[in-house]
């Protein structure tokens, strides 16, 4: 840049004498006119004097032409002069250095990366990947909870702020990229940590609910006819394809009795336990329900058809 600013001031001062040369050569050009109307002097000597004012005019821009590019030729080496002190686009913790103090640094099709900083290790983000079978129900603004290796015990909570649309394919299984956003005041999350995520779908309070394995019990026919001929009624099977989906049959043991029927209608899950609303029939809290009929194989064609079963 010094380099620069020196053959501007070179290039400045030439012009400035070249200023006194034009008007030196106007005043010879000037008086050699007046003299030629005198025909004191010759055609040929106003000949060059004319010719030596024009060549000064003429040197006058090219050095103004050599001044502009020297200006240019300054920015360009103040700009690069900037260039060599690096400084950090943000305020934060430098989380990793990749270069040592002296390594030279060069930068070809991308800018090398110095550092990587955080800029508030306060507000943390987790990156996690959805199946493409439930990125339909993920929406944003909905909770989730995630816990991490380092705190097992600990659950952390969070918000979805962003569902990204670009899938990612790895062996054949499609997953899409939703960012939670998640307080951490404390620093108890660092960068790079792995978090088992539960995105909450649906909350719901003081509800009746059983394991998904009683819904998935259903009372032999062979029982039902003996239950309704012991009640003194004809038994007609029911085809399952009439019955709508969500409404089921639960089955209460009674000691010394036959079950006696719930019948219930089923509403949110999370995979594990359904909701119920109950239709007809009686059933609380910790109340037993058959999941599972086993036969005693040590009695022989019984009596009654629920003799030799455990519930």
């Amino acid at each position: 840049m010094e380099q620069g600013q020196a053959d501007l001031k070179n290039i400045q001062a030439q012009l400035e004498n070249q200023k006194i040369a034009l008007a030196d050569n106007l005043r010879n050009l000037n008086r050699f006119k007046t003299l030629f109307k005198d025909n004191l002097v010759s055609q040929n000597d106003l000949d060059q004097a004319q010719l030596k004012y024009d060549l000064s005019l003429t040197q006058g821009k090219t050095l103004q032409a050599q001044i502009e590019s020297a200006k240019a030729t300054l920015s360009t080496a103040r700009i690069n002069l900037n260039y060599t002190t690096i400084r950090s686009p943000v305020n934060g913790t430098v989380v990793a250095r990749n270069v040592d103090v002296g390594q030279t640094v060069a930068a070809s099709l991308q800018a090398p990366t110095l550092f990587s900083i955080a800029q508030d290790l306060t507000k943390m983000q987790v990156d996690t990947n959805v199946d493409e079978a439930d990125i339909g129900k993920v929406q944003v603004g909905q909770e989730a909870t995630f816990t991490v290796d380092a705190f097992p015990t600990e659950p952390f909570s969070a918000k979805i702020f962003q569902v990204r649309n670009a899938p990612t394919t790895v062996q054949n299984v499609v997953t899409y990229d939703v960012v939670l956003g998640v307080d951490n005041p404390n620093l108890k999350l660092k960068p790079g940590m792995t978090a088992n995520v539960t995105i909450i779908l649906e909350k719901k309070e003081d509800v009746l609910m059983i394991p998904n394995s009683v819904l998935k019990f259903r009372m032999p026919p062979a029982m039902l006819a003996s239950m309704a001929k012991a009640a003194k009624r004809k038994y007609t099977p029911i085809n399952p394809s009439r019955i709508p989906k969500d409404i089921r049959a639960l089955w209460v043991p009674q000691p010394g009795k036959f079950p006696r029927p719930v019948f219930v209608r089923t509403g949110s899950t999370d995979g594990k336990n359904t909701e119920i609303t109950i239709l007809r029939g009686q059933l609380k809290e910790k109340d037993a329900v058959i999941s599972e009929i086993i036969k005693n194989d040590k009695d022989q064609k019984p009596a009654n058809p629920m003799r030799g079963m455990r519930f």
